[in-house]
């Protein structure tokens, strides 16, 4: 990937045009895979327009830690929010979701109510 050894960085983000695109996935899969692979301790995150129950199927799904679905809305648009533009996208903490089997929201990054 031609990154130090010790890179100064705590996450990896995988954003678009759309990296789940399906002449993307092979290739976004595997770039996925190196990284973890590389630095298991380092977060991968990904933003896509697709919704993570059209997606969780996908072999990439096994290597992201964190998950922006959704397509952006500006109708739905905030500068509060964090991470995301629009209020229906999701920030999903994907290894407590797939160990769960249903949706699990990362709710460190939501305000709390």
């Amino acid at each position: 990937l031609g990154i130090p050894a010790e890179p100064l960085f705590r996450s990896f983000v995988i954003l678009g045009g759309e990296p789940l695109y399906k002449h993307n996935v092979e290739e976004v899969t595997q770039l996925a895979k190196e990284f973890k692979l590389r630095f298991p301790d380092k977060k991968l995150i990904m933003f896509t327009g697709h919704t993570y129950e059209n997606i969780s199927n996908l072999e990439v799904m096994q290597y992201v830690d964190y998950l922006i679905d959704g397509l952006f809305k500006e109708e739905l648009y905030s500068p509060m929010l964090a991470f995301r533009g629009s209020q229906n996208q999701r920030i999903i903490d994907i290894k407590n979701s797939i160990l769960k089997q249903t949706v699990v929201l990362a709710s460190e990054y939501y305000e709390k109510s």
